[in-house]
């Protein structure tokens, strides 16, 4: 304050535009980061989506390759959606798909991903998963999800849903595609076989 009028207003107008673009920039950042996890989380069940999948899911592989060990993927399907979405309306089926993917979230491991990849589908990523662990993953998911009543607000339970599980289990020569569609065809083979069951 005792420097000369002039350039103490000066300081003054610089440290007020300084102050302010370091808010601007921190606000900017937090909404591009919110938009960034709109982007990559499902509305419905706040599980990663779709577009976060087909992102991560290469690069993780890459991953697993380079280091030598092995991604297990799990592709579930709530059976009979459609009957059961036509049975109880549209909430139902939704209440339906949030229960599935709280099972989902609870049983996976802390380094495990869990994603919604369209309607009834879900897919898990297990990195550094032999074929033997996928497996006992997949039949406690199967089971816990049987388990489990639709509760809705207000009125009684909803019927319990099942659901159909594929597993693919990745090698040196796996690509995106080839897993995912791996783990797809295990899941038809599931859906062949009666439904309510693991198929690897």
């Amino acid at each position: 304050q005792t420097a000369h009028p002039i350039a103490y207003n000066l300081l003054c107008l610089l440290t007020r535009w300084m102050k302010a673009n370091t808010q601007k920039i921190i606000n900017d950042q937090f909404q591009i980061s919110e938009l960034t996890n709109q982007a990559n989380i499902d509305g419905l069940t706040g599980l990663y989506n779709r577009r976060w999948l087909d992102n991560a899911l290469p690069r993780m592989l890459a991953q697993m390759i380079d280091v030598g060990q092995t991604l297990c993927v799990l592709i579930i399907d709530v059976d009979h959606f459609k009957n059961y979405n036509d049975l109880h309306g549209h909430q139902g089926g939704d209440l339906a798909l949030i229960t599935t993917s709280n099972v989902l979230r609870c049983h996976i491991r802390s380094y495990d991903f869990a994603a919604r990849i369209g309607g009834e589908e879900f897919m898990i990523l297990l990195p550094n998963t032999v074929l033997s662990d996928g497996i006992g993953m997949a039949e406690r998911i199967r089971i816990e999800i049987e388990k489990q009543h639709i509760a809705q607000p207000g009125a009684s339970p909803l019927p319990n849903i099942t659901v159909s599980i594929g597993l693919a289990v990745s090698d040196s020569d796996s690509s995106y595609e080839s897993l995912f569609s791996a783990a797809d065809k295990q899941l038809y083979l599931a859906k062949q076989s009666g439904r309510n069951c693991v198929r690897y």
